[in-house]
């Protein structure tokens, strides 16, 4: 295991036919896994003040903090894909220090795939239950992909809860209010920004990530049926016991 202790750093690449190219280098803190963002203050936009349609339950004080920590963020991003349109193919590579992701897709499932990395590393406190999905950020995710790694994840947590004399949520009830938290955010951050970019790309680049809140959230309070199945079954009782004798003959 690396110790070292400086900053890590995602690429996302967006090649486009013709040559053009957009490429974005994120770098996270080794420690609190929040994205470290290095703007101009003079190109922040008006929608990412923190008092411009801030969340109806918004707990960054408005007295030490200007502008909302997420619409900050993703302001960058946002701008400079804020004239295409969703349906553009393109090439997207998205590069860590330990390996290489590259899928041909559209330019709405790119930028989705980039806005929730950076959503979900920004120093906003209901994040704070999300930041290690975006320590081990994984590109181009379906739905069930992003289920089974948000409850892995949580679970996970909740071990360490466990072990150090905390009282663990294994039935998830707290994960459920912080997807409560987290759709409300996005809700926010899909009303800061509308009308004010001329292509879709950026609008539906949100509204796919929200949708995927929405999946996982209902999933959740349906006792995460559509995974049990993959983890246990009926069959699973009598395979495991016919397994107990490595030797049996069939």
């Amino acid at each position: 295991m690396s110790t070292d202790c400086k900053p890590f750093r995602v690429v996302y690449e967006f090649n486009f036919a013709g040559g053009a190219k957009k490429s974005f280098s994120m770098d996270f803190t080794h420690d609190t896994y929040e994205i470290i963002v290095r703007r101009n203050y003079k190109d922040i936009p008006e929608w990412a003040k923190l008092e411009y349609r801030k969340c109806p339950k918004c707990p960054v004080d408005p007295e030490t903090v200007a502008y909302c920590p997420v619409a900050f963020n993703i302001s960058g991003l946002m701008h400079s894909f804020g004239s295409m349109v969703s349906t553009e193919k393109c090439f997207v590579r998205c590069v860590t220090y330990q390996r290489s992701y590259s899928k041909m897709t559209d330019v709405m499932s790119g930028l989705a795939s980039a806005l929730s990395l950076i959503t979900l590393s920004s120093p906003c406190p209901y994040l704070a239950p999300f930041r290690s999905l975006a320590r081990f950020h994984m590109p181009f995710f379906t739905p069930e992909e992003s289920l089974v790694r948000t409850i892995s994840f949580y679970l996970l947590s909740q071990y360490f809860t466990k072990k150090n004399c905390g009282s663990p949520d294994w039935k998830l009830e707290k994960l459920d209010k912080a997807f409560e938290y987290l759709k409300m955010l996005q809700d926010g951050m899909m009303s800061r920004t509308k009308g004010v970019f001329e292509g879709d790309a950026c609008v539906n680049a949100m509204h796919s990530f929200h949708v995927m809140i929405e999946f996982i959230s209902f999933e959740i309070e349906s006792s995460l049926e559509c995974l049990e199945s993959f983890f246990y079954n009926g069959q699973q009782i009598s395979v495991a016991r016919s397994s107990l004798d490595p030797f049996r003959q069939y």
